[in-house]
């Protein structure tokens, strides 16, 4: 049997985990563990929050994600635009998710 993928984009290949998380990574994830969740936040405004751009906080995104950290592909629709999220597994105050 053939089976053909007709989908209009490929899922992206899955990042290895890194070794360590970059300074980018490292201080999105402490701001969400000790200030304020990011959960259902957009890129935009973690980054205006935590000082990076929002280039950069797609790299810490998939850093996050390949880090088993955070959950892919989350996205919300803001006035008819997709708008990226981060997702983390555990938000402070919730019993962890294992």
């Amino acid at each position: 049997a053939l089976l053909s993928n007709l989908r209009e984009r490929q899922p992206a290949p899955r990042l290895p985990a890194p070794k360590s998380l970059s300074p980018a990574a490292q201080s999105v994830l402490l701001y969400h563990l000790a200030r304020e969740t990011v959960h259902h936040q957009p890129l935009q405004k973690i980054a205006e929050t935590v000082g990076d751009s929002p280039n950069m906080l797609a790299k810490v995104k998939h850093e996050l994600e390949a880090a088993e950290l955070f959950e892919p592909m989350a996205f919300f629709i803001v006035a008819g635009d997709r708008v990226a999220q981060l997702n983390p597994k555990w938000i402070p105050g919730q019993e962890p998710f294992l």
